[in-house]
């Protein structure tokens, strides 16, 4: 008997790592014919420090998680998985991702990057341009 995924969740930060999972995540949802839904969760640890000395930090991180999930869904839709869904939230992926996330949409299997971007590449993320940073799969 072959298993079938009805949802499929990736978890999707901007890096190489992630774009990788993307790319496998479509593949999955294509073949079992699921939903895929992508997740961005901004991990507030990461900023606090960073606002002290910029109050713009916060708000800067779930723009650029917003444009992340965007341009993933449309990476989706155009390789032709026809029910994409994202979800933006906060809080610590390692532990928000399989603990909540993955009930909340009641996936059935969760593809992420091995290790994905990291703080300083988090940090660097907030001033480049994603449309430069992005192969395109």
């Amino acid at each position: 008997m072959k298993t079938r995924y009805k949802t499929i969740l990736v978890a999707a930060d901007g890096s190489e790592e992630s774009h990788f999972a993307l790319k496998r995540s479509i593949e999955l949802a294509k073949t079992n014919e699921s939903r895929l839904v992508i997740t961005h969760v901004v991990d507030y640890r990461n900023y606090s420090r960073m606002q002290l000395y910029s109050p713009y930090v916060l708000p800067t991180a779930e723009e650029k998680g917003q444009a992340i999930l965007d341009e993933c869904k449309e990476i989706a839709e155009k390789s032709g998985v026809s029910n994409v869904s994202i979800s933006m939230q906060q809080g610590m992926p390692k532990s928000k991702i399989p603990k909540e996330i993955a009930a909340e949409f009641a996936a059935d299997l969760i593809v992420s990057g091995a290790s994905g971007a990291g703080t300083f590449e988090k940090f660097t993320l907030l001033g480049t341009s994603r449309r430069k940073r992005i192969k395109r799969l």
